[in-house]
């Protein structure tokens, strides 16, 4: 069973979604080292020596060939992900700078067909945001929903979760579509509202949050449509509904 958390330049959301920090390397050498504790993920653990699989990389709605391989490297065995130059060209495209490197999304779709993307956080800029939103209230756990009384009654966001969220999620709407940077240039890089799926104020006890399923990253006029009437939350279904008519 894959491990959850951070390894080497690897981070491990979820069995399906892992994250790799990018560098020069990366894109001059078109692969990237994949540690031990990192095999579990890409099903690679009992990859002999010498041995490679192929793979299929989705990219931009385009495919991509990919190999998994174990290098002969004297008594150590290596194993790495690596793609070719078509992929390596098409990533140099999207490379907005080289102050800061991206991070590569892997979304496993099987064992051998890996969704990708390019993503561009920058974590300070994210935890201001959160920090700014006046509805919210930030703590150190890993629970959400806790009351406090300041001025009104306000509930606790867990700056990791909403982090996680959109690693896993992104910064484009996932209800209408609209992305802030696209919009509005370099001020509206890495922006996005980060949204319970089950309202906070509904819960009347503490309860573990999982990114993934009850958290989904929208704009701001999604989120205030959904949050309109108080007594009445929208469900990203009802919203989604309105959108289409």
């Amino acid at each position: 069973m894959q491990e959850l958390g951070k390894f080497y330049s690897w981070e491990i959301l979820n069995k399906n979604v892992a994250l790799k920090q990018c560098d020069k390397s990366l894109f001059e050498y078109a692969e990237s080292g994949i540690p031990i504790q990192i095999r579990n993920f890409f099903e690679i653990s009992s990859l002999s020596q010498g041995e490679a699989l192929k793979i299929e990389l989705v990219f931009d709605n385009q495919v991509y060939e990919g190999v998994l391989l174990s290098t002969n490297d004297g008594n150590i065995g290596r194993t790495k992900i690596r793609w070719g130059n078509d992929l390596k060209d098409k990533f140099r495209e999207q490379l907005r700078d080289v102050v800061q490197f991206p991070l590569l999304k892997f979304e496993k779709v099987n064992s051998k067909k890996y969704n990708i993307a390019i993503i561009y956080l920058n974590e300070e800029v994210i935890n201001r945001d959160i920090e700014n939103n006046l509805e919210t209230v930030v703590i150190k756990n890993n629970l959400d929903g806790n009351k406090k009384l300041i001025y009104t009654t306000k509930y606790e966001r867990n700056i990791q979760n909403r982090l996680n969220a959109i690693k896993i999620h992104g910064v484009t709407c996932q209800i209408c579509g609209f992305n802030f940077e696209e919009k509005y240039g370099e001020y509206g890089k890495d922006y996005i509202e980060v949204h319970h799926i089950k309202p906070l104020h509904t819960l009347e006890e503490e309860m573990v949050i999982n990114p993934e399923t009850d958290l989904i990253c929208v704009c701001a006029n999604c989120h205030r449509m959904i949050h309109r009437n108080k007594n009445e939350v929208l469900s990203v279904e009802e919203i989604k509904k309105i959108i289409k008519r």
